[in-house]
């Protein structure tokens, strides 16, 4: 009799792990289904945390948020970001003030300062000159602080020239910052890339009409994105064309063509041979997947990047920064064109 139950508790037991691994099994195939088909009910699901979305029921590809930061942290980032939302600030520089806020306080409302500055409080450790300490530990106040400036003159985000292609978010972030380490901000750039996009997806930052298309994306379009997206935070690489070609990086033009790649469709290797290559699309009705290209003219076409919904494109911009999201609203916009098979 003992003999049985032991053989019947030892079967129970093999069942039950039996079990667990095929959940993990199943998880993982979950997450790489999402990836490779964000507009999935699963890839919508895991990738913005809903099915609920578009009005076509197709959610924009976004990362998920980065499980590195826990509630209280994701709640901070969305305040940030709602914040510069509010002041009209681009993606890029809601990307820069929550990089900032991580390197400063991960964060977190920190009531205390440091040895450097023993007066600083807040999510950005702004010390008391910038306003008072009521404003400094209010998450939201400090944040407009931090994008308008202090109440005693300094200056805030805004008053940078971030949007420069020639300022990197370490630039920016310490012409408002003036820290001891101004080195420190850029290491955060991918991180808060995944917490500005997770941030910008839900609720009341929702706006379906401009974050979707009316028109369904096609495979080779998710395929693409996601792509991009699993990307986000690789190094920007002169002629780079990416991990999957045994590189540490991507350009401009080797990022697009890795993506559409991956979506069954080829391109050529250049911002302006993409360009030339077409189909073209008017800049007034662009749709995620479109190529967006910059330049002084279409003939001199310099740059490119791929549109993915409300006025964003995933771009590998310049040396020394991070494939990244940016606002695609440029003076040297030339073009776009929807790349299609055939």
């Amino acid at each position: 009799m003992g003999d049985s139950v032991g053989k019947l508790a030892l079967a129970g037991v093999t069942v039950f792990v039996a079990a667990m691994i095929g959940v993990a099994l199943l998880v993982q195939g979950a997450y790489t289904a999402a990836a490779d088909d964000p507009g999935s009910l699963i890839g919508r699901a895991l990738l913005t945390g809903s099915d609920a979305g578009c009005p076509s029921g197709r959610a924009t590809a976004r990362p998920s948020a980065a499980g590195s930061f826990d509630a209280e942290q994701r709640a901070n980032a969305r305040i940030i970001v709602r914040t510069g939302r509010e002041l009209g600030v681009p993606l890029w520089g809601q990307v820069i003030a929550v990089a900032t806020a991580i390197q400063e306080s991960s964060l977190r409302n920190v009531a205390h300062g440091d040895s450097a500055g023993p007066d600083s409080r807040g999510l950005f450790q702004q010390r008391a000159a910038w306003g008072s300490l009521q404003d400094r530990m209010t998450p939201a106040e400090a944040a407009r602080m931090f994008y308008l400036g202090g109440q005693g003159g300094q200056p805030g985000l805004q008053d940078i020239p971030y949007t420069d292609e020639r300022m990197s978010l370490t630039e920016a972030a310490q012409s408002v910052q003036h820290s001891a380490h101004p080195d420190a901000y850029a290491r955060h750039e991918a991180a808060a890339t995944v917490l500005v996009m997770a941030s910008g997806s839900g609720g009341e930052a929702r706006r379906a009409d401009r974050l979707c298309s009316t028109a369904p994306a096609t495979g080779a379009v998710q395929r693409a994105i996601a792509y991009a997206n699993r990307h986000l935070g690789q190094p920007y690489l002169w002629g780079g064309d990416g991990p999957d070609a045994g590189e540490s990086g991507f350009d401009c033009s080797g990022l697009t063509k890795a993506a559409y790649q991956a979506g069954g469709i080829t391109l050529p290797r250049t911002a302006q041979q993409q360009y030339d290559h077409g189909p073209r699309v008017s800049v007034t009705q662009l749709r995620p997947g479109d190529l967006v290209f910059f330049g002084t003219g279409p003939g001199n076409v310099t740059h490119v990047g791929l549109y993915i919904g409300g006025d964003r494109m995933i771009n590998a911009p310049r040396s020394g920064t991070l494939v990244r999201v940016e606002d695609h609203r440029r003076s040297t916009l030339v073009g776009a064109t929807r790349p299609t098979v055939g």
